[in-house]
């Protein structure tokens, strides 16, 4: 937790995909001790990597666009923008929920260690807005366009997420 760029530095290439791999391989026997993989970067980038190679992303296509409404709405406040995020949010798969529950309360203790590892949720939430959610828009213009908000919204959901997905 207290390296510094957790999640925004790179692991060994080679490192990743090998882990990758082993992950579709055989994920219960995996081992990601300190022991194998001394770079703790090789197992954030793998992490990193598992969600954005998801076909369907943890945030939904769906769901994304209607928290890009809200979060693109600069007549609400952002208690507003949180309150309204609730709906659309509970929305989501149960898989897609807890898991994505279960990552920003991670993502939150990473945040807690941020005088060491500079990771801030701001920090955090430029690295996993592309990762944890995607539009369904394949215009390149559009996705360029998006990521301030994306970013925008991720922040809010790692800064919000016990109130918009409990504890």
């Amino acid at each position: 937790m207290d390296q510094e760029g957790l999640y925004r530095l790179a692991g060994f290439h080679d490192d990743v995909e090998g882990l990758r791999i082993a992950f579709d391989k055989d994920a219960d026997n995996v081992d990601i001790s300190v022991n194998r993989y001394e770079d703790v970067n090789t197992v954030c980038s793998a992490l990193k990597l598992y969600f954005r190679l998801l076909p369907l992303p943890l945030i939904t296509c769906e769901v994304y666009k209607r928290l890009m409404e809200i979060i693109k709405n600069e007549d609400l406040s952002q208690a507003e923008q949180v309150r309204q995020m609730k709906e659309p949010m509970n929305s989501l798969p149960p898989a897609h929920f807890h898991t994505l529950k279960y990552m920003c309360g991670h993502l939150r203790r990473v945040v807690d260690f941020k005088s060491k590892n500079m990771m801030s949720s701001e920090n955090l939430a430029i690295v996993f807005a592309p990762t944890l959610m995607r539009s369904d828009d394949a215009d390149p213009m559009a996705s360029l366009m998006a990521a301030k908000f994306e970013q925008k919204l991720m922040e809010a959901i790692l800064v919000n997420h016990t109130k918009l997905l409990g504890r």
